[in-house]
């Protein structure tokens, strides 16, 4: 459900080249007939002034690009969304000369029933996401205190496994929850090892071998943190 609304999300969100049409156009935008057709055309805005004055002969030799047909329908911060109408035998040779001006005719057939259907399949995957998310959020918090409480259990655990390891039996140790106010994270973490300095001895820091309990960077005290909130969805 997250990647099918991720990829809606992207077809919207991208430039005129690339997102989607069916939000932006409507049925008064195209003309269709036996010989005409509309076509929907990005054009950079830097080149706008020349679209104006050169579509009408895009297509070929031949006049068969009806005069004053083009009209804006959409605009980004780089582009701008334009049709024209032309005779559907040079459709073609219209769309290679505006690839040569760097005019790109994006390959778009209106029909009432394919925008409809495009609406609709987009609103089933935002309700769809919407759904699941909410019944994840539900299972999470009922499930959270417990699984909170054995990840606690299995923190105390290994202080008390790495504990032993490090000072040896019997057990003459003292497990603390410890919190620092906000920034002054660095500060405790002085003041701890200031108070435990003693604990480090040098056959714990002066050689290359690994000692049990040492993570990648060595407390004379064993450490480990403990989340105390949960990751945002």
């Amino acid at each position: 459900a997250k990647g099918a609304k991720q990829a809606l999300e992207r077809k919207d969100q991208g430039n005129l080249m690339v997102r989607s049409l069916a939000d932006i156009v409507n049925a008064k935008d195209f003309v269709e007939s036996e010989h005409l057709t509309t076509l929907l055309v990005v054009v950079p805005k830097f080149a706008l002034k020349e679209w104006e004055t050169s579509y009408a002969s895009l297509g070929g030799d031949k006049p068969f690009v009806v005069p004053n047909s083009s009209r804006k329908v959409h605009e980004d911060t780089d582009t701008v969304l334009m049709t024209v109408t032309l005779f559907k035998s040079i459709v073609d040779d219209f769309k290679a000369n505006c690839r040569e001006k760097r005019f790109i005719v994006r390959d778009f057939e209106y029909s009432e029933a394919g925008v409809k259907a495009e609406k609709d399949s987009k609103e089933k995957a935002l309700s769809e996401h919407d759904k699941v998310k909410a019944m994840f959020i539900r299972w999470c918090k009922t499930n959270l205190a417990e699984a909170y409480s054995a990840m606690v259990h299995l923190k105390a655990v290994r202080v008390f496994v790495e504990s032993v390891l490090r000072y040896g039996v019997p057990p003459n140790f003292q497990a603390a929850l410890l919190k620092p106010a906000p920034r002054k994270e660095v500060q405790l973490r002085k003041h701890l090892d200031s108070l435990y300095q003693h604990l480090a001895a040098s056959d714990m820091t002066g050689g290359d071998e690994d000692m049990p309990g040492q993570a990648a960077e060595f407390y004379p005290y064993v450490f480990f943190n403990v989340y105390t909130s949960p990751p945002s969805i």
